[in-house]
């Protein structure tokens, strides 16, 4: 599974780091970035899709 992440989408609640610690990180700004997509679990990285309020965030299988 890849992930996709439209970081101008972004609004820094880190959902996704709290999901997928692993898959993602933040940048200086608190703008999130994908990292390691494999160091997650695909229902880490579903759970991550589903709760980021911006809807930043699309799995592709």
């Amino acid at each position: 599974m890849s992930v996709e992440l439209e970081s101008t989408l972004c609004v820094s609640a880190a959902e996704c780091i709290k999901a997928a610690p692993g898959a993602f990180a933040q940048d200086e700004n608190g703008i999130a970035h994908v990292t390691d997509p494999s160091a997650a679990s695909d229902d880490a990285l579903r759970l991550a899709e589903a709760l980021c309020p911006a809807m930043a965030i699309r799995l592709v299988d």
